[in-house]
């Protein structure tokens, strides 16, 4: 769920491609996560890249340089239990799959990804992968523009059980 920008003309559209390859556009998430990392905040840089087909979608990983492209992704820690976190993720790249393929890394699994985290064991269940596009910031035609997505109901729901029952950091 989440921030979309959609173009009105080839030429905005060929814009804002431009603004994404330099990287002028950031990008922040927020993800349901089972799982708890070690530190409170980090970034992963790697290189992500396919490593199996499957029907309908190409299951991403790392993978050597020459393999893959370059993906970088900063996170921080905001609420966790014994057995899931809140993380808000910040991506500097964008890759297919991205977030998913750096949490699952991480052993911190996006909660309803089923391409990514196999077996959940945390007491909050979801149909869909708890990811939300938060908000897009970017300069155009010298405006800067900024759009957030307010978060949907499920996301929120298992958010409020999360911080229910969060542990001190």
């Amino acid at each position: 769920t989440g921030a979309l920008i959609f173009a009105k003309s080839q030429e905005t559209k060929n814009k804002l491609i431009q603004l994404f390859e330099e990287k002028k556009i950031k990008k922040t998430y927020y993800a349901l996560c089972e799982g708890v990392p070690t530190k409170k905040k980090g970034v992963i840089e790697n290189f992500l890249g396919p490593i199996k087909k499957l029907p309908g979608q190409t299951l991403q990983g790392v993978c050597k340089a020459g393999q893959g492209k370059s993906a970088k992704t900063i996170w921080e820690l905001k609420l966790c239990t014994n057995t899931c976190s809140l993380f808000h993720l910040q991506i500097i790249t964008g890759r297919t799959h991205q977030i998913s393929c750096h949490l699952s890394q991480m052993r911190c699994p996006i909660l309803g990804d089923s391409l990514y985290g196999k077996k959940f064991l945390s007491p909050y269940i979801s149909l869909r992968p708890m990811l939300h596009a938060f908000s897009l910031e970017f300069s155009f035609e010298e405006e800067k523009i900024r759009t957030k997505a307010p978060i949907n109901e499920d996301f929120l729901v298992i958010l409020k059980k999360l911080d229910k029952n969060k542990k001190a950091q």
